[in-house]
């Protein structure tokens, strides 16, 4: 997991370096545990129907 990925240089490096996990400000911001529960909430539920049909 690479954190405080800001440009597009830094994620192609670490895209070379096989690293496929990254978070920071040039994918989102900073986001409210409030929004986050909301947005986790959501993929979970399009996950379950997705496996469930």
């Amino acid at each position: 997991m690479a954190e405080g990925v800001e440009t597009e240089e830094q994620l192609h490096y670490l895209c070379d370096l096989h690293c496929n996990e990254v978070q920071g400000f040039l994918l989102s911001p900073p986001v409210p545990k409030e929004k986050m529960d909301l947005l986790l909430n959501e993929e979970l539920l399009y996950y379950m129907t997705k496996t469930v049909s």
